[in-house]
Formats: C-alpha cells, sequence, structure tokens
C-alpha cells in the first residue's frame, strides 16, 4: 500500500497490516448473511479473529431484513 507523505509516496511496511498488532477490530454493519457471514468464511479470517487479543466490535444494524 502507498501513502502520501512529505516526500512523495512511499510504500508502507506490511507489518502495519498484520492482524495481530491491531488494537480493536470492528466487523459491520451490514446484511448478516450477504456481508458478514461470507466475510467471516473466507478461510483464515474467523481464526484470526478469534486468536487476536484485540477489542471485538460487531456493529449492528437497527433494522432487521426478512428472514434474518
Amino acid at each position: 500500500m502507498r501513502t502520501a507523505g512529505g516526500d512523495g509516496l512511499r510504500l508502507r511496511d506490511p507489518e502495519d497490516h498484520d492482524p495481530r498488532r491491531f488494537g480493536g477490530i470492528v466487523v459491520g454493519p451490514g446484511s448478516l448473511y450477504t456481508s458478514i457471514i461470507p466475510n467471516l468464511l473466507v478461510e483464515g479470517v474467523a481464526s484470526t479473529i478469534y486468536g487476536v487479543n484485540a477489542v471485538r466490535i460487531y456493529v449492528a444494524n437497527l433494522m432487521t431484513e426478512p428472514g434474518e
């Protein structure tokens, strides 16, 4: 990933994106069945969220959709 700095564009350190170093993980909002669960089914996503030592926040929709 590249970011703009005072000295132009530079590559960011890949360790900046290591979930084991995150202080918090926010999931949502979105449709439970079409936005949230499919992302958790991607290999490694749920186990990574479970395994990190971080605050986990689930942002739910105020209204349910039909069938949820």
